[in-house]
């Protein structure tokens, strides 16, 4: 047995003869985290049926695999962060909401327009609760960027209308006001949903949680919930380094981290699971 596997558990050696090691890599809030193939007995989608169990130890979700009750894990509350896919089904949320204000915005400035309504909404494009998030928010995904930055132009034009169309209708033109109005419902308008619609389905296709199912202590299994999978990869005792608990911020000691695959090149090591050690 080599000195780095010697490093892990005198009853653990996860590198094979050769002193290789196949493993599964995935990533949350910046870290990179890797699970031995060896471990794993199954992978997929998480779009299965699962149950909620009130336990002294608090809630438990749990599914059926293999004719098993098999817990799962959420691997995002055992570092402490948010989980990306619960991230995105909330951005998801934000903004068909915010659609709908700009629908509802519209509607409001022809009340004004056609029934002489006063007009009480934001007019200021960084005021409304779309823009104040906006303009603060910056986008993971490059895919969902190029979307987002498409949404200024159409987005200041919606409300730039209000002061002009108000103006015109204050002048006499109330006729001019409504083909303004038409013309900017049926175009500007929609350029913004359209751009609405094309992010709400970019953040819907994130959302894509994936269950691996892997052999804890005692060959139980154990169903671990992932945002999703980065790669296989193969990798050799020679990038081991056993666990030091000074390396990582993980607001608290994981049981079942051993120690870190160190790349050359890479900004920081993959930290390596083994579940075996998971009660």
């Amino acid at each position: 047995m080599t000195e780095a596997a010697l490093a892990l558990e005198p009853n653990v050696d996860l590198f094979d003869d050769t002193g290789n090691l196949e493993v599964i890599t995935f990533s949350i809030d910046r870290a990179q985290y890797a699970i031995p193939i060896s471990q794993v007995r199954y992978i997929e989608q998480d779009n299965r049926k699962t149950t909620r169990v009130d336990s002294a130890n608090g809630v438990l979700e749990v599914v059926q695999y293999q004719g098993e009750t098999v817990p799962i894990c959420e691997f995002s509350e055992m570092v402490n962060v948010e989980s990306e896919y619960k991230q995105n089904v909330v951005l998801a949320e934000l903004l068909k909401a915010r659609e709908l204000d700009h629908i509802g915005w519209m509607d409001a400035l022809e009340m004004s327009l056609r029934n002489g309504v006063d007009f009480a909404k934001t007019k200021d494009p960084h005021l409304c609760a779309f823009g104040q998030w906006y303009d603060t928010f910056e986008a993971k995904d490059e895919v969902l960027a190029e979307i987002m930055v498409r949404f200024d132009e159409p987005h200041k034009e919606i409300h730039g209308l209000a002061d002009l169309l108000l103006g015109m209708l204050a002048e006499g033109d109330k006729k001019g006001a409504l083909e303004r109005f038409d013309y900017a419902k049926k175009i500007t308008l929609g350029r913004l949903l359209t751009l609405f619609q094309q992010a709400t389905d970019r953040v819907r296709s994130l959302i894509r949680p994936v269950l691996v199912f892997v052999a804890r202590k005692n060959g139980k299994p154990l169903a671990v919930r992932l945002n999703a999978i980065n790669e296989i990869v193969t990798c050799n005792e020679k990038q081991f380094a056993p666990y030091d608990s000074n390396m990582t911020d993980l607001g608290k000691e994981l049981e079942v981290i051993v120690g870190y695959l160190q790349s050359k090149g890479a900004e920081a090591p993959t930290i390596l699971l083994d579940w075996r050690l998971h009660d």
